[in-house]
């Protein structure tokens, strides 16, 4: 019994810490936002678009849960081997307007739920 306690105070503590210490991807955009525009399509992530660029060293220190946290579900999401997986957040995409230029935020988490790459794709 005081296991579980103690792992449920150090799983909080650590997010806890994760999110006071970034404090400045919090404030970077508005995330509200950005998680109420899938797939880009009312233009708000697209603004957003060099604060995200600016941030995404920080980013790239996250683990998955925080990740979904602060974007929100990824407009597309793959398993792939080994427990790895991607995300993608597309800040402009072709399935709101027919021709318009795909942009979006490409993550690959190890299997571990870290990030292993991101990329800001144009």
């Amino acid at each position: 019994m005081g296991l579980k306690i103690f792992h449920k105070f150090s799983l909080a503590f650590l997010t806890m810490m994760v999110f006071s210490c970034s404090d400045g991807i919090k404030d970077a955009l508005d995330w509200e936002k950005w998680r109420n525009d899938p797939l880009g399509c009312n233009g708000s992530r697209l603004a957003a678009y060099e604060n995200l660029e600016s941030i995404l060293p920080e980013i790239r220190e996250l683990n998955a849960n925080a990740i979904d946290d602060l974007l929100g579900s990824p407009d597309e999401k793959d398993l792939l081997e080994r427990s790895q997986k991607e995300y993608k957040y597309f800040l402009s995409s072709s399935d709101c307007e027919e021709g318009s230029k795909e942009i979006y935020l490409w993550i690959r988490f190890g299997a571990i739920g870290n990030v292993s790459e991101i990329l800001l794709i144009k």
